[in-house]
């Protein structure tokens, strides 16, 4: 799915959604300080936003990654390298691991999510199918 097909499909089907979008200035700050996020993620905040979708079931970090130990404390040992960008308000955050998109649970245990971009994987997150 695109970006802007996303973004319309956010407007419509959770308005109360609370996004807010990076200026192109925060997005290029925001990737000299973390050059291992994929260009999608700066695509979503800029396009997108950042912030809560809907009334709560999802949301994007405003203002950058944040690291495991500010949300699981010391047992982040493991995923130390993961950079979290938002998470489901039920225990799972979402972030990237040397580029590529995962989980991480509420115990800390890292799972890949492959090849998936992070507007699919919102989208079925959000709506639970495709477009």
């Amino acid at each position: 799915m695109n970006l802007l097909d996303f973004r319309d499909r956010v407007s419509e089907r959770l308005p109360g959604s609370k996004l807010t979008l990076a200026s192109d200035d925060d997005a290029r700050k925001l990737a000299s300080d973390y050059p291992d996020l994929p260009p999608d993620y700066f695509d979503l905040i800029t396009i997108v936003g950042s912030g809560t979708f809907g009334d709560g079931g999802f949301s994007i970090y405003s203002g950058g990654p944040v690291t495991p130990d500010e949300i699981y404390g010391d047992s982040a040992a493991d995923i130390a390298d993961v950079l979290l960008i938002g998470d489901d308000f039920c225990g799972y955050c979402l972030g990237y691991r040397a580029g590529q998109l995962g989980e991480v649970s509420d115990f800390g245990d890292w799972e890949s999510l492959g090849d998936e971009l992070l507007v699919d994987f919102l989208n079925g997150r959000l709506f639970g199918d495709s477009p």
